[in-house]
């Protein structure tokens, strides 16, 4: 594991707890969890894995058994595990979690037409005339109303779909924005991974910059399919074979292996309707 403690923030640090009948999480039931203390430490990894891929980075948790003996621990976005020898930093003032604002764009250049913008420009800012409209988008995500950010971006998506094609970097951008702030969101896991997939299959072909944000679409549309299969098995059996694919285009061999793995096993379960 590659992660070095000191770089990692301090928050947010989970707490699973261990009990004779199963696990819990900052309090909340985990899923999946049984008296078998084995398959509930697992449940609780696989919960603490998520977060640390939502996130995109490695993030802290404590592991309390249930004879009270406490670790302190952090999981990388691969789902390794560190065990700390010392305990966690303690955070020097209370934060209060709250959704990213979308990075403002530069001060506009003179408009340019369509034609003559460079297919390679990933950090272009918008065109003014999408000016208005982008800033209705900020302000609806800096104070915290999702649904209507989303709407925004789709909006602002369409219109430079029509104006600069689908793989412009303008459009590219938007998507990424619009996927971003869904996550975010957590209305529907199953449209959220099916977007996710779609924006990390779209910035490839485009060839969108960073990379990293590439990546970061990749990883997190196995996330959220990780927390559709906790919560819907048949949307996560229907979307399956595409995030498998999309994982496996990408090189993600671990995490399709956990794809079909699990559609293998949720095939296999007793009870399982079949199709």
């Amino acid at each position: 594991m590659s992660v070095i403690p000191d770089q990692v923030p301090a928050e947010p640090i989970y707490t699973i707890t261990l009990t004779a009948t199963g696990a819990y999480i900052d309090g909340e039931p985990v899923p999946g969890a049984t008296a078998d203390p084995a398959e509930s430490r697992r449940a609780a990894l696989s919960e603490i894995y998520v977060k640390a891929a939502l996130h995109g980075r490695p993030v802290r948790f404590v592991a309390k058994e249930a004879d009270g003996t406490t670790w302190p621990m952090i999981m990388d976005t691969g789902g390794n595990v560190l065990t700390l020898t010392t305990p966690h930093p303690v955070p020097p003032v209370p934060v209060v979690p709250s959704v990213p604002a979308p990075r403002p764009p530069a001060a506009p250049p003179a408009p340019t037409p369509p034609a003559t913008q460079t297919a390679h420009d990933w950090t272009a800012p918008l065109p003014p005339a999408c000016q208005p409209l982008y800033d209705d988008l900020q302000a609806a995500a800096n104070a915290g109303n999702l649904a209507e950010s989303v709407a925004l971006a789709a909006k602002l998506e369409e219109e430079l779909t029509a104006g600069y094609g689908p793989l412009h970097p303008h459009t590219v951008n938007m998507l990424t924005l619009r996927a971003s702030l869904t996550l975010h969101h957590r209305a529907d896991w199953y449209e959220t991974v099916e977007l996710l997939v779609h924006t990390a299959l779209r910035r490839h072909e485009a060839g969108a910059q960073p990379e990293q944000d590439t990546v970061s679409a990749v990883r997190n549309a196995h996330a959220a399919w990780r927390t559709l299969a906790r919560e819907d098995a048949e949307g996560a059996t229907e979307l399956a074979p595409l995030v498998a694919g999309m994982l496996e285009k990408f090189g993600e061999d671990r995490r399709t292996r956990d794809v079909l793995r699990w559609a293998e096993e949720t095939a296999m379960a007793p009870g399982t309707a079949q199709t």
